[in-house]
């Protein structure tokens, strides 16, 4: 198996009053696992207040709360003891308590094995998403698996503990990619899907450019 792994990342601008159906979202990633053979091992939902290992479970549940985050898991273990894939989904406005029309994103991250990764795949998946919640950005990163999919860092390790740690960076990049509907492109990414604000702010040349919907253009690089 690869040292590397294969992070997929999908945003959307949204509005504290928008609707997000996650259901058909949900279902464009799991099925990468499942027609691989691989079923759910656990969804950890709303930072670890709710856990199942039946998907059915989950979706009665989002079809009447709020959803701030989940992340599920697939027990890819090799023999390095990391497995650093799965699906996760953060949207910080439905944590909120107050009313706001700021605007924030919603972001869904698919992790899979290197080997698994084709750009066909990825084209799909990202399509079928798009179809459910018109996406404004999504790239691809390819990462060591002892980094972080959310920082795209190392994660620190000591005999007791791993740990995550943010940093003004993140904290700046979060806000900024708020702004990924008005053209803000965070960097290069060997993959990359571009709403039109983003494509025409880029420069440079291109391996590929490639029209996937109405509202995206799929570019990518040698970085």
């Amino acid at each position: 198996m690869s040292s590397e792994y294969c992070v997929i990342k999908i945003f959307k601008t949204i509005k504290q009053s928008d609707e997000i159906n996650i259901k058909p979202c949900f279902e464009a990633m799991l099925g990468i696992f499942t027609s691989r053979g691989y079923s759910l091992t656990e969804i950890d939902i709303n930072y670890g207040t709710k856990k199942w290992k039946k998907i059915s479970s989950f979706y009665k549940f989002i079809e009447t709360h709020k959803v701030v985050e989940f992340s599920a898991s697939f027990n890819l273990k090799n023999g390095d003891g990391l497995d650093p894939t799965g699906i996760t989904y953060s949207n910080h406005l439905s944590n909120l308590t107050r009313n706001t029309d700021e605007k924030d994103f919603i972001n869904f991250t698919v992790a899979i094995p290197y080997d698994w990764y084709s750009l066909n795949l990825v084209k799909a998946v990202v399509k079928e998403i798009d179809i459910a919640l018109k996406v404004t950005y999504a790239y691809v990163c390819f990462l060591p698996r002892n980094y972080s999919a959310y920082t795209e860092r190392l994660i620190k390790t000591s005999f007791f503990s791993v740990s995550i740690d943010g940093n003004k960076e993140d904290i700046e990049l979060r806000n900024n990619l708020k702004n990924a509907d008005c053209g803000y492109i965070p960097k290069k990414y060997p993959v990359n899907f571009y709403n039109s604000k983003q494509l025409a702010s880029v420069e440079g040349n291109m391996d590929l450019l490639e029209k996937i919907s109405e509202n995206l253009t799929l570019v990518t690089y040698t970085v």
